[in-house]
């Protein structure tokens, strides 16, 4: 893979950690795992392993020693990098969605259109050319639903809300029905509506896997052709939201190498968030 000269790498990282056994250095048994319920919930059940250790999320933490190889490689190359880190998957849909639907606004969009998309149940491509602000859920819990809430409270109304529904099959502890999911813009006066999923079914309406795809083609076309969001909006947006936390290293170049490119975006980056000059 070739990157340009002084072009800044990006790592997005989520990095929250869960209670563990701790075997050896890189063995880990991790007792439950982000979803519908706290770790408490989990060490509380009967049998349960006494844990001994924390570690970063085995499916949506970032890994020990990821961070530092990324931004050593950043170092040695000199490649500006971006950081962008928060705790838990479900914390940065608010600033997302914030940021997407004011890029839209000045793109003479309406940005009235809310998607929900709900763990791999989704297509962030016909998202962007419906002109449909996006909010992503990990998963449709309970926690995933007051972050919905807490950014509908917030926001500027929306005329349209869709929903996704990821599938998983089990009426498990802390998961949220679709009829709740379906009431969602009520408080608003969103019009709302579930997308390819059967509320008689759910969550065993596995066949919506194969259905929501052409039903995100039945969404009205974005008025203005899609183009690339500049990364200084991207980043400007994020850092409007206390849940994410941005963080610039390696602007400072120590030669003339990449020099016009790092300038470049300094300039554009407008500086919002933190910046260390250093390399790390």
């Amino acid at each position: 893979m070739w990157i340009v000269p002084g072009a800044a790498d990006r790592l997005v990282q989520d990095r929250s950690r869960w209670p563990v056994v701790r075997v050896a250095d890189r063995h880990v048994f991790q007792v439950g795992a982000q979803g519908g319920v706290p770790p408490e919930w989990y060490l509380k059940r009967p049998h349960t392993p006494s844990v001994d250790d924390d570690a970063a999320e085995a499916e949506w933490g970032s890994a020990e020693g990821f961070e530092a190889a990324v931004a050593g490689w950043c170092a040695t190359h000199r490649h500006p990098l971006v950081r962008v880190s928060y705790q838990g998957p479900q914390a940065p849909a608010n600033a997302v969605a914030d940021t997407m639907r004011r890029w839209y606004q000045e793109r003479d969009e309406p940005g009235s259109r809310l998607l929900v998309s709900s763990f791999v149940v989704g297509d962030p491509w016909r998202t962007v050319n419906a002109g449909a602000v996006p909010f992503w859920t990990f998963f449709p819990v309970e926690e995933a639903l007051r972050s919905l809430r807490h950014h509908l409270a917030r926001a500027a109304p929306y005329r349209d809300i869709d929903v996704l529904m990821f599938q998983h099959g089990v009426r498990s502890v802390g998961a949220v029905d679709a009829r709740r999911w379906g009431r969602i813009g009520k408080e608003t006066g969103a019009r709302t509506k579930l997308i390819a999923v059967d509320p008689r079914h759910s969550p065993h309406d596995i066949g919506s896997l194969g259905r929501y795809d052409s039903e995100l083609q039945r969404l009205p076309s974005a008025r203005v052709p899609w183009s690339p969001m500049p990364l200084a909006t991207a980043l400007r947006g994020l850092t409007v939201d206390t849940a994410v936390d941005v963080t610039v290293t390696g602007l400072q170049p120590p030669s003339s190498a990449g020099l016009q490119v790092r300038a470049g975006l300094r300039s554009q980056l407008g500086l919002p968030f933190t910046v260390d000059p250093a390399h790390p």
